[in-house]
């Protein structure tokens, strides 16, 4: 297994439907208290938190040695998903004015569509052609860790909110 998870861990039907499901439901389940707690604590801060917190999580999941591990990982995902996604408009509509302001959630919804299709499909990509075993699940988190990581210092030094 080279120290990590193999598809072959997750045989049974449970394991996988908790692992798809885990991320969406977490995400769902968070997104109204994560736009409070923005408001109360700053849009800024938190949705660092949450960069952190999905970055932590993609990490996780890359190292993960069992389907419990990997599935609370991906848990993890999903925790910081749901603050980005609370937050990430809010930014916008904060740091942009007028005809910019359109322009910048058209990109948004640009980039989250054009991610949301591609995202599973490059995974899948990832974890079939280049992890360390054949159809390793955990490769396909761990993945997001480089963009997510490096999206850190950007976040901090344009984000005005």
């Amino acid at each position: 297994m080279g120290g990590t998870l193999s598809a072959g861990a997750l045989e049974g039907p449970d394991d996988r439907r908790r692992l798809h499901r885990t991320y969406a439901l977490t995400l769902a389940s968070l997104l109204l208290t994560s736009g409070v707690l923005a408001d109360r604590y700053g849009r800024k801060l938190l949705f660092l938190i949450g960069l952190v917190i999905f970055t932590l999580g993609s990490l996780l999941c890359g190292v993960a040695q069992d389907p419990l591990m990997l599935i609370v990982s991906r848990s993890g995902q999903g925790v910081g998903g749901a603050i980005m996604f609370a937050t990430s408009l809010a930014l916008l509509g904060h740091s942009f004015r007028g005809r910019d302001r359109g322009v910048a959630f058209g990109v948004w919804g640009a980039v989250t569509g054009v991610s949301t299709a591609l995202g599973p499909v490059l995974g899948g990509v990832i974890t079939t052609n280049w992890s360390s075993s054949p159809r390793s699940w955990p490769a396909g988190s761990a993945s997001t860790c480089p963009p997510a990581g490096s999206s850190a210092p950007a976040c901090c030094w344009s984000a005005s909110a």
